[in-house]
């Protein structure tokens, strides 16, 4: 996969001086080519496939892209990656990482919001069901 990104990307700057397409187009279409496979299950069925078998489920699901809304709980400044931002879902937790600086300061304590990143760990505790996502994006 990586031989495959690294090789559109040579390819883009010629592409786009002879015309074919704009560098952005050409970006954009590395990026669906390489982006990871979306997640099509719910938060709830993704915390019982946890529940039953975390070592599988964990399997399943880590470096898939999920998509899905929660109320931001708490925004916090790190080391790597730079921001996490912790929502909750019901009852589940989704840890969210990020290094963007300007989609970071537009969030807000107690709002509501969509957040898109990759899958790195789904788990379960005494306490809740939780989901952490890097490269996020809200």
């Amino acid at each position: 996969m990586k031989v495959l990104r690294n090789g559109l990307i040579a390819a883009l700057p010629m592409l786009a001086m002879s015309g074919c397409i704009t560098l952005e187009q050409g970006l954009q279409q590395v990026q669906q080519a390489t982006a990871p496979a979306p997640v099509t299950q719910s938060l709830a069925q993704i915390c019982q496939d946890v529940k039953a078998n975390k070592v599988r489920a964990n399997e399943t699901y880590r470096n898939k892209t999920l998509s899905v809304s929660g109320k931001v709980e708490m925004i916090n400044q790190g080391m790597q990656p730079r921001y996490r931002v912790y929502m909750s879902n019901g009852a589940v937790e989704i840890f969210a990482g990020t290094d963007n600086t300007s989609q970071v300061s537009a969030l807000s304590v107690g709002k509501t919001t969509q957040v898109t990143g990759v899958i790195t760990l789904v788990d379960q505790d005494y306490r809740a069901c939780s989901v952490t996502l890097k490269n996020s994006t809200f």
